[in-house]
This record gives C-alpha cells, sequence and structure tokens, in this order.
C-alpha cells in the first residue's frame, strides 16, 4: 500500500505532498508496523486490490487508514499544527 501511494501521489499535479514523503526516505506510513484501515460505504479511491486482500464486504471502499507504532528516534520535533488543514463537524 505504501508503495502504491506514493505513486499515487507522484501523480499529482501538485508534487508538495509527493515531495515532502520523499523526503523523509519515501514512506507514505511511516513504516508503522501496525495500520487499521476504515471502510466506507462508498468512495472512488484507486484501492481494489488492497480491497481484496483485506477482505472487505461488497460494496465497500478504503477511506481512511489509521497508523500505529512508534519513533524510530524519540525525541524528535512533531509537526507543527496547522489549523487550515482541520475541519470540524458539529
Amino acid at each position: 500500500m505504501d508503495e502504491e501511494g506514493v505513486k499515487s501521489l507522484a501523480s499529482f499535479p501538485d508534487k508538495s505532498a509527493y515531495d515532502r514523503i520523499m523526503s523523509r526516505g519515501g514512506k507514505l506510513y511511516y513504516n508503522a508496523p501496525c495500520m487499521i484501515v476504515i471502510p466506507i460505504k462508498e468512495a472512488v479511491p484507486k484501492g481494489a486490490h488492497f480491497k481484496e486482500r483485506l477482505g472487505f464486504p461488497e460494496g465497500y471502499e478504503i477511506d481512511i487508514a489509521v497508523l500505529l507504532g512508534f519513533a524510530e528516534n524519540p525525541g524528535g520535533k512533531p509537526h507543527e499544527l496547522d489549523m487550515d488543514k482541520l475541519s470540524f463537524v458539529e
């Protein structure tokens, strides 16, 4: 999934996300040892191969993945929070 995700980012006209991922070693998922994938009823991602491998029920697609792990080098500086990239639903 990591490799396919990086390929997908490389195809976007805006290369900023791809460049950011490549600057940290080309690992979209931070080498996390565990990923939780949450399916949704309808979506249009490129994920048929992974949907099949993960055994999603008919009619469900990949929506979001949650990564679990720990920092390889603890004590690093976390990303700055950009409130413009957050959405709140009430």
